[in-house]
């Protein structure tokens, strides 16, 4: 049972690393775009 609540745990953590990582990368490819944009203009 112990190692149930740890695998589901740490299958937890890894979604939550995930979704963060997913998230940054998404925030770095909008600023870039932002720039990029506003440098063209």
């Amino acid at each position: 049972m112990e190692s149930n609540n740890k695998n589901s745990l740490g299958y937890k953590v890894g979604q939550a690393l995930a979704f963060v990582i997913g998230v940054c990368i998404a925030a770095i490819l909008v600023a870039l775009t932002v720039k990029l944009i506003l440098w063209i203009l």
